[in-house]
């Protein structure tokens, strides 16, 4: 899904900042630039945000749309499955550090997943990161209200809804013009 809004968002005149964790990616894809990152690494994400700070003065729009699911019952998960978990999937690295570059009228896009409001019983982990995603989105709001610095939403994608996401991605991003846009795949 990552990788589709990139190109739709590529395709509209954004220049594209992407992180994945693999396999390498090899596309080459004008104004688009894909890094190798393992966001359960603070380091790794802190250089990536450096370099993309670097080279840009603005960001548009941030798309977080990171997972990780470690598919292993509640009680088979030991501490360290569940921090790189949490470390991945909620954050506020990138939306803190890039905060100074994002200008007003921006968006700031969460993916969420129906596994929120509707765990699987082999996954919980998983379905615990996407509520917190759902709260961190609905908490940045009420952080930024009347700042007109950023506005938030938080995308709910599962197999039923994909082509209906799809389409609330593009009729919401077109509002947004030509300008940079920094993936968190």
């Amino acid at each position: 899904m990552g990788l589709s809004v990139a190109k739709m968002l590529v395709e509209k005149g954004y220049y594209v900042f992407a992180t994945y964790v693999g396999p390498e990616f090899t596309d080459k894809i004008e104004n688009y630039e894909a890094h190798l990152v393992d966001q359960t690494k603070r380091d790794e994400v802190y250089a990536f945000i450096n370099y993309v700070m670097s080279q840009n003065n603005h960001l548009d729009c941030l798309f977080c749309n990171a997972g990780m699911s470690i598919r292993k019952s509640f009680t088979k998960t030991t501490d360290a499955d569940w921090d790189k978990q949490m470390e991945m999937v909620v954050n506020s690295h990138y939306i803190r550090e890039f905060y100074p570059i994002i200008p007003a009228g921006s968006r700031i896009l969460f993916t969420g997943s129906q596994m929120a409001v509707h765990p699987h019983a082999t996954v919980l982990s998983y379905g615990v990161t996407k509520s917190a995603v759902c709260a961190l989105a609905k908490n940045l709001v009420k952080e930024f209200e009347g700042t007109g610095k950023c506005n938030y939403s938080w995308i709910c994608c599962h197999s039923l809804a994909e082509r209906k996401t799809r389409i609330y991605q593009t009729e919401y991003l077109q509002e947004n013009g030509n300008s940079s846009f920094c993936n968190h795949l």
